[in-house]
């Protein structure tokens, strides 16, 4: 409750009026964050070959640093207007993340109704990556680097785009569809002249989520047009079952000419290594073809403790003209981990992680540890 004064009392004064934060307007502040310390050592192969490691801090390991806003306002008759502001940040040094973007995590407006769903338009992630994740569909949560499914299933990692517009349905039965629609996904090509121009990339993702106690299961389809080449296409289907002692979860990834979202390997503190190859995300790769699946498990221990691990694989191949990998390669991800609840907002975390064919090249290996903590507020 504190929180959300303070917020309304903080909303108001950016505002510059007294009366931002009337009854009906409910404003809430809240943030993440995260560090820790990160050992890695990438091994590569190849004219570039070398062998480099490294230990310091890290951020995000987790969950990324943020500090946000979020709020709705009673519109009658059920609608609300609903906003929210999220801003990323390094905890080691206090610097922006999303290209210094003051608001680069999330700038949203929409209208919400629990009637007919939600609408929103603005910069963030896409609804199929917030529908997902959402859902028990990796046990790593989406974090950890290298370890979590958004390594192969691109489309839902946390891809955030621009000049989006998206719509999330109420929930029926168990089920919910969602998608989102992108003029542009990170603003290139744009003048006030042109506002789209050659180089523009429209993009596009439809998702399903279906939960019915201890099942979960979902399904997207996402695509990126860049002008002048292609399309590139990712579609993903995942799933997980409670069996309470343990739940397991499964994943299939089938893409075309490319990778939708980020790129498919981890990096060493934050940082790429110019010897260490990887594809690029959002590059189109004529006949390029993804086949990849994840197969993962986790688990409670006591009340405090969870347990989780996963393994992932991923081949590349059909025609393509990158020159970053052969035909057929493959890359391997073997990944466990640990959460302990300090408290319900504080919690520590370790991880452990192989990558045999990194960046789907073959002989190029990363090997990750991290252990950090984390709070939310």
């Amino acid at each position: 409750m504190k929180k959300t004064l303070l917020a309304a009392a903080l909303f108001a004064g950016f505002a510059g009026f007294a009366g931002a934060a009337q009854a009906e307007t409910q404003v809430t502040l809240y943030g993440i964050l995260d560090t820790g310390i990160q050992f890695a050592n990438v091994k590569t192969t190849g004219s570039k070959g070398v062998s480099y490691s490294s230990v310091g801090t890290a951020n995000g390991i987790q969950s990324g640093p943020r500090w946000g806003m979020k709020g709705t306002e009673d519109l009658g008759g059920g609608t609300q207007a609903t906003f929210q502001l999220e801003s990323g940040f390094q905890v080691t040094n206090g610097k922006s993340n999303q290209g210094s973007r003051l608001f680069g995590r999330r700038a949203f407006l929409g209208l919400q109704n629990a009637s007919w769903g939600m609408v929103r338009a603005g910069r963030g992630p896409t609804i199929s990556t917030d529908m997902q994740q959402s859902g028990a569909s990796d046990p790593f949560g989406y974090s950890f680097g290298p370890l979590n499914l958004g390594n192969v299933a691109t489309s839902i990692n946390t891809y955030r785009t621009d000049n989006e517009i998206g719509y999330m349905s109420p929930v029926f039965a168990g089920f919910q569809v969602g998608g989102s629609y992108s003029f542009n996904v990170n603003d290139n090509g744009y003048s006030a002249g042109n506002p789209m121009g050659s180089s523009t990339t429209p993009g596009f993702d439809l998702t399903t989520t279906y939960t019915n106690g201890p099942l979960f299961a979902g399904l997207t389809y996402a695509q990126t047009e860049i002008h002048g080449s292609g399309s590139i296409r990712q579609l993903v289907a995942d799933a997980s079952y409670d069996f309470q002692v343990v739940r397991v979860y499964g994943a299939y990834i089938r893409g075309w000419n490319g990778l939708v979202g980020g790129a498919s390997v981890g990096t060493i503190d934050g940082s790429s290594i110019s010897a260490f190859t990887a594809p690029n995300g959002n590059q189109y790769y004529n006949g390029m073809k993804q086949n990849a699946f994840m197969l993962g498990v986790s688990a409670p221990v006591g009340t405090a403790t969870t347990l989780f691990a996963t393994f992932q694989h991923q081949t590349l191949g059909g025609s393509q003209t990158s020159g970053y990998t052969s035909n057929g390669s493959a890359q391997n991800v073997y990944g466990i981990g640990a959460q302990y609840n300090l408290s319900k907002r504080t919690n520590v975390y370790a991880g452990l992680g192989y990558v045999n064919g990194a960046g789907n090249v073959d002989g190029q290996k990363e090997t990750i540890g991290v252990v950090g903590m984390r709070h939310q507020f």
